[in-house]
C-alpha cells in the first residue's frame, strides 16, 4: 500500500466519525432534531393443524367383534387455521406409512401382514365425507378456519375404515400404522 492510499483512508475515517454529530435530516441544531424512520415487519402466510394426532386424538379402530361383524371405523375432527384477512385456502395431502404398496393403498400391518383401509375426508365436518384418493394426492382449494385457535368457523373431519370383509379375512394381531396429514399454504 502506498502513502497516498493511507491518507485517503484516514480522511474517510475522520469524515465518517464526524457524521454522527449531524442530525438525521442533515440539519444541525442546538435544541432538538427529528427524523422519521419506517418501521416494517413481514408476517408470512401460515397454516396450522390442531386437534389431530395428540394423545387424545388417535384414530383407534378398536377391536373387531366377529359376533357382531361390521366395518371398523375411527373418525376425528380437526382444525386447519390459515392466517389472513378471512378464511384462506390450503392444500391437503394424506399419506399412510404401512405395507409395501403404501403409495397406492392405505395400509396398516401387524408386523407380518398388511390390512387395507380407506380414508374419507371433508374440509367441513358438517358436510358429507368424501373418499380420499390415492395416498399422497394433493387436494387444493380447501377452506381454512380464520380463527387462530379455531374457536369458530370451519372444522375438518377425517375417517378411516377397515371393511368388514377385510377384517373377517385378516390374520390375528394388532395392526398399526401412521397416517400423516400435511397442509400447505396456497
Amino acid at each position: 500500500m502506498n502513502m497516498k492510499q493511507v491518507v485517503k483512508l484516514t480522511a474517510l475515517g475522520a469524515l465518517v466519525a464526524s457524521a454522527g454529530t449531524f442530525a438525521a435530516n442533515g440539519q444541525m441544531s442546538t435544541t432538538s432534531s427529528a427524523a422519521t424512520a419506517q418501521v416494517r415487519g413481514v408476517i408470512p402466510s401460515m397454516v396450522r393443524i390442531t386437534g389431530l394426532g395428540d394423545a387424545s386424538d388417535q384414530l383407534d379402530l378398536g377391536t373387531y367383534d366377529p359376533a357382531a361383524p361390521a366395518d371398523m371405523v375411527a373418525a376425528d375432527t380437526f382444525c386447519v387455521y390459515r392466517n389472513g384477512g378471512g378464511a384462506g385456502t390450503y392444500a391437503i395431502e394424506i399419506e399412510g406409512d404401512g405395507g409395501t404398496t403404501a403409495t397406492t393403498d392405505f395400509l396398516i400391518d401387524n408386523g407380518a401382514v398388511d390390512m387395507a383401509y380407506t380414508v374419507a375426508y371433508n374440509m367441513d365436518s358438517t358436510a358429507a365425507l368424501v373418499a380420499y384418493p390415492t395416498p399422497g394426492t394433493s387436494l387444493p382449494s380447501q377452506t381454512a378456519n380464520s380463527h387462530p385457535v379455531c374457536a369458530s368457523g370451519i372444522t375438518a373431519e377425517i375417517e378411516v375404515r377397515v371393511a368388514q370383509a377385510t377384517a373377517d379375512a385378516a390374520a390375528a394381531g394388532t395392526y398399526t400404522g401412521d397416517l400423516t396429514v400435511t397442509v400447505t399454504v396456497e
